[in-house]
């Protein structure tokens, strides 16, 4: 039997759609809203879903990213609304 060494946790932030999962040492923050950003300094990737208000908060998105320079992943949209920030990866809506 071999044994998985990786670990993993999810954890709900909020009601809303706040989601932050750790693969070992990787740290994903999912849509960040209503959430303290200076809790978070360990952030490797921020996954934004989609442009509604209940899953994109630039001006959080924002200070997240220039406190952790992480990357950011999200729609085409939300990245023509990040333009200046480095890092930003818009992904191809199929």
């Amino acid at each position: 039997m071999r044994e998985n060494k990786t670990k993993i946790s999810l954890s709900m932030l909020n009601v809303y759609s706040t989601v932050l999962m750790k693969i070992n040492s990787l740290v994903i923050l999912f849509d960040p809203l209503e959430i303290n950003p200076e809790k978070y300094d360990d952030i490797d990737l921020i996954v934004i879903t989609h442009e509604h208000a209940d899953h994109f908060d630039k001006k959080l998105v924002t200070g997240i990213h220039n406190r952790t320079n992480a990357v950011i992943l999200t729609t085409p949209f939300v990245a023509g609304q990040l333009t200046g920030l480095a890092g930003v990866i818009s992904l191809k809506v199929l």
